[in-house]
């Protein structure tokens, strides 16, 4: 993400789900997608928020995933140990992005995970 071997302005829209969480690079991996975007496109991004309480983790493996027994506490530890740790608030999202050139159209939150939409400014 950090180095998309795409050319710049080749697409109008990009989808990162479940993963903006693990980049080594956050903001340069925001730079590439705003370089790879035309003019007013738009990144659509949803992942899991740092502030996510255990509960919450523990209902969306068993409800939303439908695990049991040892898939569902291997995967409910997997989100609290690991993956939380790594995953953003809406601050600190927030703060990130503001270090771009993106603008945000929309900021929603879930039980488990956050939306992010951002557009590339249009050319003048």
């Amino acid at each position: 993400a950090s180095d998309m071997p795409f050319l710049d302005a080749g697409f109008t829209h990009i989808v990162c789900t479940s993963a903006f969480k693990n980049f080594s690079e956050p903001l340069v991996a925001l730079e590439e997608m705003h370089r790879v975007l035309i003019p007013g496109g738009i990144v659509w991004m949803s992942d899991m928020r740092r502030d996510v309480g255990d509960q919450a983790i523990d209902n969306y493996v068993r409800e939303m995933m439908k695990l049991k027994g040892l898939n569902a506490l291997m995967t409910s530890m997997t989100f609290k140990k690991m993956l939380r740790k790594r995953a953003y608030t809406e601050d600190s999202m927030m703060a990130l992005v503001a270090k771009t050139r993106f603008r945000i159209i929309d900021f929603t939150q879930y039980p488990m995970e956050f939306n992010i939409t951002l557009q590339k400014g249009k050319a003048l």
